[in-house]
């Protein structure tokens, strides 16, 4: 269910003494004090309930707006009707603020997403609010002092009697030049606030490849685990080099040895039973190893980075460094898309299995601690089940790899 008023109360901006909100077609203004009702706005042209009200920048005035799109200004202190007007629509207004200059601009939008301008609601009204004087201004202007045949001299005569110097003003009030008052204002105003401390960023564990070795190595291992070894030869540091990729097995009866040229830097590798995966930080190479099988490849978006990959018996992953896990199958078929919400670490997959290590925020009673979580997850049929969760802590500045 929605309600049809938006009912906006407001504080009394200078101060804060005061509390108005809508009740029906009135103005309920209530003393902050105690909580008790200071006064109720009326406005015999409108009987439609009103929605929003709001003070004005000085807080001498209070307008509220209703559901047929009615606005009444009241004076907060003589509680009397200063202005009425109404939309052109009659539809109800979902919005709307003072001009902070105290112009009496008053900008509201309705509910089609219209901006309208409410200009002089209030007369009298300038840049500096209401042009209203206090009584000893009123007094000061009934006494104002006629300097006609006053001779102004600039110099400090002294022995003049009806000589004024400026200067001599100056000095005896202690009034400064107005240049230098505005210079000493706009410094100020200039000055920028105390920054505040800055939180110091933790060493995250860096993404790393199960079994492989350092990339600054040469050759280095790519992947070794229970079904064979991936080397790759070559730095990648170093364009004049040849590189090369070599695969052995460590049953050579289910395969012969590998070697391919690395003509794309490749940098992340993975082997299984059924499949061959490589892939640099744009691309991915799947080789199934069924000799009926074609070898496929899949570039990723330019804002896109592969991180990390796995191959299983039934799964060829490969992590992105958005936080996004593509699933697919060995021969190419996209199997599905996990999102996990920290930069991943490491993962690993066996037959429909997926496990993912990945960062997530620290306690608040142990910040010199790095939590990682470490999800497992099953692949069955069209469905994706989520196992369970294992939290890990380790020192902030740690390398796994």
């Amino acid at each position: 269910m929605s309600g049809t008023a938006i009912c906006r109360i407001d504080f009394e901006p200078s101060e804060g003494k005061e509390l108005a909100y809508p009740d029906k077609n009135q103005v309920i203004i209530l003393n902050v004090s105690d909580w008790s009702e200071k006064a109720t706005l009326i406005c015999n042209e409108v009987s439609a309930p009103y929605s929003i009200v709001q003070y004005s920048p000085c807080g001498k005035f209070i307008i509220a707006t209703s559901l047929e799109g009615d606005f009444v200004v009241w004076e907060v202190g003589t509680q009397e009707v200063a202005n009425v007007s109404k939309h052109t629509k009659s539809i109800a207004i979902c919005g709307l603020m003072w001009n902070p200059k105290g112009n009496g601009e008053i900008v509201y939008t309705d509910v089609e997403g219209q901006l309208g301008i409410i200009t002089e609601s209030v007369k009298g009204m300038t840049n500096d609010g209401p042009e209203q004087m206090n009584t000893d201004e009123m007094e000061l202007a009934d006494n104002d002092v006629d300097f006609t045949g006053v001779n102004f001299e600039e110099d400090n005569d002294e022995d003049n009697e009806n000589a004024v110097s400026l200067e001599q003003l100056k000095k005896q009030y202690n009034l400064g030049e107005p240049d230098d008052e505005l210079q000493k204002l706009e410094t100020a105003s200039s000055r920028s606030p105390t920054p505040r401390p800055r939180t110091p960023q933790v060493p995250l564990q860096p993404s790393f490849m199960p079994s492989s070795t350092p990339e600054h190595l040469d050759p280095r291992y790519l992947c070794w685990n229970d079904v064979g070894v991936i080397r790759c030869y070559g730095n990648n540091s170093d364009e004049s080099t040849s590189k090369s990729i070599e695969v052995e097995f460590h049953d050579t009866t289910f395969h012969s040895s590998m070697m391919m040229q690395n003509y794309q830097d490749y940098t992340l590798g993975s082997i299984s039973k059924s499949a061959l995966v490589v892939a640099n930080s744009s691309q991915i190479n799947v080789i199934p190893l069924a000799a009926s099988s074609k070898e496929w490849s899949l570039k990723v978006e330019e804002n896109e980075e592969i991180t990390l990959v796995a191959a299983s018996e039934n799964l060829i992953c490969f992590a992105m460094a958005n936080y996004i896990i593509r699933v697919a199958l060995v021969y190419g078929s996209q199997r599905g898309v996990i999102s996990v919400p920290g930069p991943i670490v490491s993962m690993a997959s066996f037959k429909n299995f997926l496990m993912v290590a990945y960062h997530t925020s620290g306690k608040l009673n142990s910040p010199d601690l790095q939590p990682i979580i470490i999800v497992l997850t099953y692949f069955f049929l069209n469905a994706i089940f989520i196992g369970f969760f294992i939290l890990n802590n380790i020192t902030p500045g740690i390398n796994c790899i």
